[in-house]
């Protein structure tokens, strides 16, 4: 007390608080203690009172990235090892990374032609492409063949580009063809 007035202290001590709160978002995070949208990995501080609040914030870029695939009867897609038997869109997530997966599977098919041809035989564009062992076995074959006692006819194979042709006959003007050795 100083002469007339008297002075009265009303204290409240409260005590400090500091809280440390990391987080991890991808793109952006909105804080809920102060209601700021932070887009920028870093460390923020927000006081209100006697309460001091930290946030540790780490931003990812966000990654989309799209997969197109046509396979046969089944595919595993490495980003997640799952076999898929069915045409679909796909997608797995993991953190902030979206991989879509857009999957067409065909059912394969195994054909068998067979096919008799007397004197010649053309294939088809893609026949020897598709079944090479088979055109060099055939290549490899006989190449002479005896038809009866005094009648030999040549069988030879021709490779023109997309085409075999398989011809025979007796002597032509044509020179011998070399002799190819014969599989058993």
């Amino acid at each position: 007390m100083t002469g007339c007035n008297t002075e009265t202290l009303v204290l409240t001590i409260t005590p400090s608080a500091n809280n440390t709160t990391t987080i991890s978002a991808c793109d952006t995070y909105t804080w809920s203690e102060n209601g700021t949208t932070y887009t920028q990995s870093g460390t923020y501080t927000s006081v209100t009172g006697c309460n001091t609040e930290t946030l540790v914030l780490t931003i990812t870029p966000s990654a989309n990235n799209t997969t197109t695939i046509s396979a046969c009867d089944t595919y595993t897609w490495s980003e997640n090892g799952t076999t898929y038997t069915q045409s679909g869109t796909y997608t797995s997530v993991i953190g902030c990374n979206t991989e879509t997966l857009v999957l067409t599977i065909t059912p394969s098919t195994n054909n068998t032609t067979t096919i008799s041809a007397c004197d010649t035989y053309t294939r088809a564009v893609n026949e020897t492409d598709l079944h090479p062992e088979r055109y060099l076995h055939e290549r490899d074959r006989v190449q002479h063949r005896d038809l009866g006692a005094d009648h030999h006819a040549e069988h030879q194979y021709h490779h023109h580009g997309d085409r075999v042709r398989a011809t025979s006959g007796a002597k032509t003007d044509r020179p011998t063809p070399r002799a190819v050795p014969t599989r058993a």
